[in-house]
């Protein structure tokens, strides 16, 4: 099967001559993936690029804070670990097939060959990359702010809330505090007022019969009020 068009489409490799991309298609491997296969891990030391033939693949990477961002969806005609073909370093970030893909692999080893024997091709090459580069850092630059941003505001909504929540739990402290103490002042009424009572009593019990009808008479009708006070304060 023949790559050859496609290889025409990909902007990292525009500008080549005919006879250069051929060269190219012919140290090209073709590897599958099923959806939900890991086709590159993040910080893994990366020694091959990848051109999708079908399918499509999700771009994502890890946060030191452990945070998974959605960097972009490749497909057809796109490349993938350009910066591995050079230097072998680990990868920035992770590639996972979301459909089932076939890929068009270029071992470093078959890449740095090319180069060696067309260092016209390799110019070429490098200022593709560096352009394709440099459009995927100003995205990539513009997704982790955009990230931040949404984090930040995100945090801002939950300090809100726990602030809102903590001056409604306030509010309602106050309020049964409040409460509280409108009680202890309504029993310190009671007390002294059935003190009072007990003072009345003592003293009915100390005086002549002749005052005894009337003396109890109060006394009841003040117990009746007591009571009546005591029952709304329990209601309360």
């Amino acid at each position: 099967m023949s790559f050859f068009e496609l290889l025409k489409t990909v902007p990292m490799f525009s500008g080549l001559s005919d006879r250069e991309l051929s060269v190219i298609e012919s140290m090209l491997e073709i590897e599958s993936y099923r959806s939900g296969q890991i086709i590159i891990r993040q910080e893994e030391v990366g020694r091959s690029l990848y051109v999708i033939v079908e399918g499509a693949v999700s771009i994502t990477r890890t946060t030191p804070e452990g945070q998974r961002i959605e960097m972009a969806e490749v497909r057809r005609g796109e490349v993938l670990g350009e910066l591995s073909a050079l230097d072998a370093g680990p990868r920035s970030a992770d590639a996972t097939a979301i459909q089932d893909c076939q890929l068009l692999a270029l071992h470093r080893e078959k890449f740095l060959m090319f180069v060696q024997h067309e260092p016209q091709a390799a110019v070429t090459l490098m200022v593709n990359l560096l352009a394709t580069l440099s459009q995927r850092l100003r995205r990539t630059d513009e997704i982790l702010y955009e990230n931040e941003v949404s984090r930040l505001q995100e945090w801002n909504e939950q300090i809100d809330r726990a602030t809102t929540h903590m001056k409604d739990m306030n509010s309602a402290f106050q309020e049964t505090l409040s409460r509280r103490f409108e009680i202890i002042f309504a029993y310190r009424d009671l007390i002294g007022n059935v003190e009072r009572l007990s003072d009345i009593a003592s003293a009915l019990a100390r005086g002549s019969n002749a005052d005894l009808g009337p003396g109890m008479s109060d006394l009841a009708s003040e117990l009746r009020s007591l009571a009546a006070s005591a029952r709304l304060q329990h209601t309360n």
